[in-house]
């Protein structure tokens, strides 16, 4: 359950800026994650609830969205999408090339805090 290190790092980084934006208290945190981080939505805003309690974090909504893993392939310049346990064979359905470039679907982004 990978969650617990990702919310750990996620409201240090959380509080860093709302400390430096002189905030009293976070509102709501904004995030894209991307899927292949195979996070579970549930147990990530547990999480983050859990930990951040007694902080000015605590009762903030997150608003998570969730990216697609999307490749495109270095071959024939296709463009297409993948499910995460297709990852180990990125193998374009255009030209079979194996050369392939993840486009999005790998970020994990604070994209936008909401305080006061």
């Amino acid at each position: 359950m990978h969650e617990l290190a990702i919310t750990k790092e996620l409201i240090k980084s959380v509080l860093q800026f709302a400390e430096e934006a002189r905030a009293q208290k976070v509102v709501a945190v904004h995030l894209s994650i991307g899927e292949t981080y195979g996070v579970v939505e549930d147990l990530l805003t547990k999480a983050f609830h859990h930990f951040s309690r007694d902080t000015i974090c605590a009762d903030a909504r997150l608003d998570i969205l969730f990216k697609p893993i999307c490749v495109k392939c270095t071959g024939c310049d296709s463009v297409y999408y993948l499910k995460t346990s297709a990852l180990s064979d990125m193998t374009c359905p255009q030209c079979g090339c194996h050369n392939s470039q993840i486009l999005s679907g790998d970020e994990f982004c604070i994209d936008n805090l909401e305080i006061v």
